[in-house]
């Protein structure tokens, strides 16, 4: 079978699996089964299986950008059999390179900060903009690296390199780098496509930290509105204590599900402080006698009942509490007054002892 008829096996393989664990499962099975070469098989076997688990990472709350990082260039040197490799990302203006994460399999260990200036390296700032992979197998003498002998190459005891730029959303963002020690190295083709395909998983990784933060902000964004819009519904809503254990709410405007719930809240709130046996809700200044109105304004006098005052309605003459108790029924229960005045005067006299409620 050739290369290509296993490459459409390993397509739809993947395509037909249900999730990404069968689909891992289904390409593996692929890799394993037939192909001419058991090593270039195994080879691209485990090339696939690490592509697939840093696919997964991006679904992974807990892997961040810093995070991915750490794990795509950890898979380069294992993949790969090198000895470290880098993530570089170009500066704003891109006149230099900054190192996000290099790991070196000699010490184990993960660093970051290093800088490559474009004036200093002129000639391979320029070949990464025009090539899709870099295969430096003698580094020290290819034309497109050289400019590192002295002052990294040898130092380093580096041989070979193996680099992929990095593009995101339509520009030139940085670079895989993959250094290998000892002697030259002739790179496969295969390890030029799967090095190719970490600076895509690279890619991904900025792409999914991006969405993140415009997520984390949206959200941000959204949480003061609702603040905003809740205090702003305070506001319109006060709670005022206009008596001794009488409590008075002027409803102003159109009653929305915000304004009911910090209304609420705020006679909660006020209840519970002043000890309150009395609210008493002015409905003078409401914007209109609509449904939406009418079950607002039930649904916090039930509210204020179940928070153990009475409950009062002020500032409604006979033809709207009719029309209130059509749009409503429940408030039929309300002793309803045409001013606070009146609205006062009921709670104070039901107060006494001879007249308090039970």
């Amino acid at each position: 079978m050739n290369l290509l008829d296993r490459a459409a096996r390993i397509a739809a393989a993947a395509r037909i699996a249900e999730d990404p664990d069968r689909a891992r499962a289904r390409v593996l099975a692929e890799l394993m089964c037939g192909g001419d070469e058991t090593t270039d098989s195994t080879n691209l076997a485990r090339q696939l299986s690490a592509l697939l688990e840093l696919s997964r990472d991006r679904e992974r709350p807990d892997v961040d950008l810093a995070t991915a990082l750490c794990r795509i260039t950890e898979t380069a040197v294992d993949i790969l059999k090198i000895h470290r490799a880098g993530v570089w990302f170009f500066a704003p203006d891109a006149s230099s390179l900054e190192c996000a994460d290099l790991y070196d399999v000699a010490t184990s260990a993960h660093s970051s900060g290093g800088v490559l200036y474009r004036c200093d390296f002129p000639i391979y700032f320029a070949t990464l903009a025009t090539t899709r992979v870099l295969d430096a197998g003698d580094a020290r003498n290819d034309p497109r690296t050289r400019e590192f002998a002295e002052i990294y190459f040898r130092r380093h005891g580096v041989a070979a390199t193996l680099d992929a730029p990095i593009r995101s959303r339509g520009g030139l963002s940085g670079v895989l780098c993959c250094e290998y020690m000892g002697d030259p190295r002739v790179w496969t083709d295969d390890e030029m496509a799967f090095v190719a395909s970490l600076a895509d998983a690279v890619t991904l990784a900025l792409e999914t930290d991006r969405r993140r933060t415009a997520e984390r902000d949206l959200l941000h964004k959204m949480s003061v509105i609702h603040a905003q819009r809740q205090e702003i519904a305070r506001l319109t809503s006060p709670v005022l204590e206009i008596w001794d254990s009488v409590l008075a709410v002027p409803l102003i405007g159109q009653l929305d599900a915000d304004r009911q719930a910090a209304t609420i809240g705020g006679l909660a709130e006020a209840i519970s402080r002043q000890q309150a046996a009395w609210v008493i809700l002015d409905l003078q200044a409401l914007e209109s006698l609509d449904a939406t109105n009418a079950e607002s304004v039930a649904q916090i006098a039930h509210a204020v009942r179940r928070l153990g005052a009475g409950c009062v309605l002020s500032g409604v003459t006979p033809d709207v509490v009719t029309q209130l108790i059509a749009l409503s029924p429940d408030l039929a229960r309300l002793p309803a007054t045409p001013s606070l005045k009146c609205g006062l005067q009921h709670c104070l006299h039901r107060s006494c002892p001879e007249g308090q409620l039970a």
